[in-house]
């Protein structure tokens, strides 16, 4: 038989345990509070991040189409440049004629005179548009350009995000695994007794 020393010994070492395991079982149960809101707010943040990836995304597709824009644009202002030449080509033949035709042709040199002028504001209205269309152009590449690389940090957070999801997740699983082995630890050390040590023999 044991004597009492060794077994107030063992009661209170017991007691130790079982104040220990209770602790470490609201510990961990804290633990996983935490987690757990640390994981809602990583969830909050993750939506977070795929909106702003989704909005950049739909401004690159924007840009985009301007970018498309703008080149129909360049292609229309190609087209008055061409039309701008055959007007002076046209001016000149006018001219010509009306200098064949002497005296009676001074209605085909006004004429020629008029379609000159306007070939001349037609180019000088091409040439703005095309000076400010080149502009807006470079402006649409350093936008584009900026929203790629907005896309690809938005994908690298997310990806980040979604690393801190998982790992919250997996100390949630595990801290909830910890609370329950303390307070399985605690329910046996709390149910043994001391007298339970007396030897058969």
């Amino acid at each position: 038989m044991p004597e009492p020393r060794a077994i107030d010994d063992a009661a209170g070492a017991l007691k130790q345990v079982c104040e220990r395991a209770e602790k470490i079982a609201e510990v961990a149960s804290e633990a996983t509070e935490v987690t757990s809101v640390g994981q809602q707010q990583v969830d909050r943040a993750n939506e977070g991040m795929r909106q702003v990836r989704e909005a950049t995304l739909q401004s690159a597709r924007a840009i985009k189409r301007l970018g498309e824009s703008g080149q129909e644009i360049n292609d229309t202002v190609m087209e008055l440049t061409g039309l701008t030449m055959r007007m002076n080509l046209l001016a000149l033949n006018a001219a010509i004629e009306a200098v064949r035709a002497g005296e009676q042709g001074q209605g085909f040199a006004v004429i020629a005179q008029e379609i000159r002028a306007l070939a001349a504001h037609s180019e000088e209205a091409s040439r703005r548009v095309a000076s400010r269309l080149h502009a807006i152009q470079s402006e649409v590449a350093m936008a584009s350009q900026s929203v790629d690389t907005s896309i690809g940090r938005v994908v690298v957070q997310c990806e980040l995000v979604t690393q801190a999801a998982v790992a919250l997740d997996a100390i949630g699983i595990v801290t909830g695994q910890m609370a329950d082995l303390a307070r399985g630890l605690a329910e046996i050390t709390a149910t043994y007794r001391p007298e339970d040590t007396s030897s058969p023999y």
